[in-house]
């Protein structure tokens, strides 16, 4: 048993956290009618109808802004209850930024103010884009480094939702997924429950369970009895803060708008009440730069006319142009999406990765690598659930020149032990230092820099960068790194040294003298081989 003490530090910090204003949205009233706004961040401004308007989700209303550089940029607002609409709003340009509303209520229309901007805070970089050197990688808007390591978490947004007040359970989460390298929640905006049978031990810990929770909808009513016709905004208000915390932390969200296979009482699709929906959506998380548009998790359980008219109409809607993705969608390459989430977990992954890496001008994103890596809870039973197999097929990933996405099966579906660090000593913990680790390494070894050599050896996944260093993720089946040839990596020139991946460590840099390398790991753990042809 833990230490009682341990328990109750625990639960007075939570008391704390829960009695403090959680991160939100800068706020402010039109009445003042002037901001003063940092570059990447967030604001919301409030304005009043007096009265209640008839249909409010129907009302048209945003605002025209005017760039320091000149051009325009028109924004949607949204309505956010009780007569108030939010003109939410961020900016990429240091500068004044003056703006008119629109609306089809005249209260809310020909509103002007002006915004002023200035330089990001340290450590803010913008959105997530493509990179402008080389289309299959990812980079920050301001031209730094952004490498993907992605953990799914698809009810995060059930995880506080009791708590109108904050959320201390989420930032506890975000806080621990960020300090061990994960950079990007892969998130549904909503779920139902999971098709298949549950584990019995959740029945001892009913806390750990968010399936089938029919207080929490999008919409009027509730999953089991659905209405459809109006949205539920204080569900919204609730993710707001999710999204609002993942901005605060450098984390993106990469949302999953729909999901068909967590049984959801969706409207028709293609519907008035569906179109309400999604325009909603879009317009209220637009703003936030660390946003991503996943249009569908298991899109294949849809139409490809469907699901590729929802990819057009976010790329209308979305003034900010964030980048837009569909999970596992068969029509992948006949749709304008920014890039591939591909789903699929073979024996032969690395292989298949370099096929879809040397398809694509794009980044790919294997979504979902059949890698679930296990808890005290058999949460789904799938194909590899070791922690050190998860790891290899997301290392097989990276070295195939393609991103990934992590799951811990206490975490990625109804299951969520967002403390597994303070669980009993015999529930078994995740191995979320791997991850750390594996970001440690592509930091220093900056992943933009290296694209991957599949037909200059055969042992091996190999990395290689223009200055001429190599990387070996050298399984611990392999002995040695054979090399024949006194030119390349077979130069008697530079050094070598090993990553060991499961502990972070690395070994003393040995000079090259020739011939094949030996790998002092064999047999009992998986490590990179670091070639450096130019020391």
């Amino acid at each position: 048993m833990k230490n009682s003490l341990t328990q109750l530090a625990i639960i007075l910090a939570y008391i704390l956290i829960s009695n403090t204003s959680f991160s939100q949205s800068k706020k402010e009233s039109y009445k003042n009618k002037t901001f003063k706004l940092e570059k990447y961040e967030v604001l919301d401004i409030s304005f009043n109808s007096k009265k209640q308007i008839i249909s409010p989700f129907e009302v048209d209303f945003g605002a025209k802004f005017i760039k320091p550089d000149g051009s325009e940029l028109t924004v949607q607002g949204f309505y956010n209850d009780s007569r108030e609409w939010i003109l939410r709003f961020s900016a990429n340009e240091i500068g004044d930024w003056n703006y008119t509303t629109f609306s089809s209520v005249k209260i809310l229309n020909n509103k002007k103010g002006k915004i002023t901007v200035s330089k990001a805070k340290p450590g803010k970089h913008g959105a997530v884009v493509i990179n402008k050197n080389d289309p299959k990688k990812f980079a920050y808007e301001d031209g730094s480094t952004y490498f993907l390591q992605a953990f799914e978490i698809d009810w995060l947004f059930a995880l506080d939702y009791d708590n109108p007040n904050a959320a201390p359970k989420t930032e506890h989460l975000l806080n621990l997924i960020s300090k061990n390298g994960f950079n990007q929640v892969v998130t549904t905006l909503y779920s139902y429950d999971v098709r298949w049978e549950k584990d019995d031990r959740l029945k001892l810990h009913p806390e750990h369970e968010f399936g089938s929770r029919d207080d929490i909808f999008p919409f009027l009513g509730s999953n089991s009895k659905p209405d459809h016709s109006s949205l539920n905004v204080t569900f919204f208000k609730r993710f707001d803060r999710i999204v609002s915390l993942m901005h605060d932390k450098n984390i993106v969200a990469n949302l999953m708008i729909y999901v068909w296979n967590k049984k959801v009482k969706w409207p028709k699709p293609g519907s008035l009440e569906d179109d309400r929906f999604f325009d909603y959506v879009m317009k209220r998380y637009q703003a936030f730069p660390n946003v991503v548009w996943n249009i569908s998790k298991e899109a294949f359980r849809q139409t490809i006319p469907y699901m590729s008219e929802r990819i057009e109409r976010a790329k209308k809607l979305d003034a900010y142009n964030r980048l837009v993705t569909i999970h596992d969608f068969r029509k992948a390459d006949e749709v304008p999406i920014d890039f591939i989430s591909y789903q699929g977990g073979w024996s032969t992954l690395y292989t298949k990765m370099i096929e879809e890496y040397k398809k694509y001008d794009k980044p790919v994103v294997n979504i979902e690598n059949a890698g679930y890596s296990e808890s005290s809870y058999m949460v789904f039973p799938c194909d590899f659930i070791i922690a050190e197999e998860c790891l290899k097929r997301n290392y097989q990933c990276y070295f195939a020149g393609v991103y990934t996405n992590y799951y811990w099966q206490a975490l990625a579906w109804n299951v969520m032990v967002y403390n597994p660090y303070e669980q009993e000593d015999d529930f078994l913990k995740p191995k979320f230092e791997y991850y750390k680790y594996l970001k440690e390494f592509f930091d220093k070894y900056d992943y933009q820099k290296f694209k991957p050599v599949w037909d200059e050896r055969r042992i091996g996944h190999c990395l290689k960068s223009d200055d001429g260093i190599y990387l070996y993720y050298m399984a611990k089946e392999n002995y040695q790194l054979s090399i024949y040839s006194n030119k390349g990596i077979g130069l008697k020139q530079g050094t070598y040294q090993w990553f060991n991946t499961h502990t972070g460590e690395y070994s003393k840099e040995i000079k090259y003298e020739g011939k094949h390398i030996l790998n002092p790991f064999h047999r009992s753990v998986d490590a990179i081989l670091i070639r450096n042809t130019n020391k």
